[in-house]
């Protein structure tokens, strides 16, 4: 029995389900192997190092690792990490930072760790105001200066801008109040030179503003990115973005752990852990199991009587003998007069 033949004794039902699992797998193999061929869509969450979309993170952590930086890409909260103080961590543009997780970054920082952070500070634990830097944050304005990619330039001399001179950014955020913190990059719009000498790094005027600072907390060091831009996919390969980068993270001397789980990445429940593509498959297959279901149930016929049907009484089934009898008599009686009949006619 060859296959086909094989396949057209199963039952319906059994056939609709072999059919419809084939169908899902093949869709599955065809897209891998497209996915093989012209690669994957971008995808993944923004300032994330899963993120290959050009607001993703996935170009940094693998600059890092092509310079043998040792890169952690942890789904782990930070109050579950293994932190001795000789890290950095990234937290880039974060959902959110639990308190718990806030409480640690102060005693990772109170360890001698390096904290670089980018985006809105308040969403890191405002409980835990140390965990960004000292006495309170930087004040982050998400509309930077309307837009205007300008070029940001080194304002201080500090490690994190040492050797670096231009450094490309989208014009979004900036920092207008950078508190305690040193001003490392300065975007003026104006094209003047920083004046290094001058605390105000306000941006009320118009005149530009701060595009990351840095600041010392316990033994530790903080480094603050207000324009999440510069370190993404779409401008790590502008003018002196991937050297700043670099040289934020610890410039090599650090492993980096990007903490992933403040994009959601790991704190998915149910259903929501399984990759979008087995979902599909499992709803596939759950369709197939149920439409099986359906048509074994059609085959079994009418449902069954409450009660168990019995036979005649006794004295219909008296009847109904003597009445076969009757007409066993009549039949008799009929061949008898057809065979006197016979007689008569052959004589």
């Amino acid at each position: 029995m060859n296959l086909r033949q094989r396949f057209m004794a199963f039952p319906p039902g059994l056939k609709i389900l072999t059919v419809l699992v084939a169908i899902i797998v093949g869709v599955n193999v065809v897209g891998a192997v497209g996915q093989l061929i012209v690669g994957e869509d971008p995808s993944g969450p923004p300032s994330s190092t899963f993120g290959t979309t050009p607001e993703g993170l996935a170009a940094l952590a693998e600059l890092l690792e092509r310079v043998e930086v040792e890169v952690d890409r942890s789904i782990l909260p930070i109050n579950e990490m293994d932190l001795d103080g000789s890290e950095t961590i990234v937290i880039a543009e974060p959902q959110l930072v639990l308190p718990s997780e806030g409480l640690a970054i102060e005693q990772f920082l109170a360890d001698g760790g390096r904290l670089v952070f980018s985006g809105d500070p308040l969403r890191v634990d405002p409980s835990a105001a140390a965990n960004t830097g000292a006495d309170r944050p930087p004040v982050w304005d998400p509309e930077g200066v309307g837009g205007q990619a300008q070029p940001a330039r080194g304002s201080e001399q500090a490690p994190e801008v040492a050797g670096v001179g231009e450094v490309a950014t989208t014009g979004n955020g900036i920092w207008i109040d950078v508190a305690n913190f040193t001003p490392l990059l300065v975007v003026n719009p104006d094209g003047d030179t920083p004046d290094d000498s001058s605390s105000d790094t306000s941006s009320d005027n118009g005149s530009g503003g701060v595009v990351a600072a840095a600041a010392d907390v316990g033994a530790g060091r903080v480094v603050a990115i207000a324009d999440v831009g510069i370190w993404q996919n779409q401008l790590l390969g502008s003018a002196d973005n991937a050297a700043f980068a670099y040289a934020a993270v610890g410039s090599g001397g650090r492993p980096v752990i990007f903490a992933e789980a403040a994009h959601g990445v790991g704190r998915q429940q149910g259903l929501g852990v399984f990759p979008r593509s087995w979902r599909w498959v499992a709803a596939g297959l759950a369709l197939s199991a149920l439409l099986l279901i359906w048509s074994a149930g059609h085959r079994l016929g009418p449902p069954e009587l409450a009660d168990r049907e019995l036979g005649p009484s006794r004295g219909r089934y008296a009847e109904a003998v003597a009445l076969n009898v009757s007409k066993v008599d009549k039949d008799r009686t009929v061949l008898t007069q057809l065979e006197a009949e016979e007689t008569e006619h052959s004589k």
